[in-house]
């Protein structure tokens, strides 16, 4: 990781994205949730983004530099979704790669 990236990994516990990305919120529920939290650039701004599959599908909060945007709509809702089977097993949610 960058060291320009490493001050914004920390700002997930004061951000908007932690109302997202927080046990309050079911993230601690399962690996099938927490496991698929990531930090890539999904904008291309290089800044590492945050990123995870829950319920829904896959959600992201982007990087402002000091903070996090509110999480997005699901990005991929039909296709990674509790109801599509990717909360069975590390086989479905392990396999969730961002570029």
């Amino acid at each position: 990781m960058r060291a320009e990236h490493r001050h914004e990994l920390s700002a997930v516990a004061c951000a908007p994205a932690e109302r997202h990305f927080s046990d309050a919120a079911g993230w601690s529920a399962g690996p099938w949730y927490y496991a698929t939290i990531r930090f890539p650039d999904v904008n291309g701004d290089g800044r590492a983004d945050v990123c995870g599959r829950g319920i829904g599908g896959v959600v992201c909060s982007l990087s402002t530099a000091s903070s996090f945007t509110p999480a997005v709509a699901p990005l991929w809702a039909g296709a990674y979704t509790d109801a599509g089977g990717w909360a069975a097993g590390p086989q479905y949610y392990g396999t969730i790669q961002f570029p």
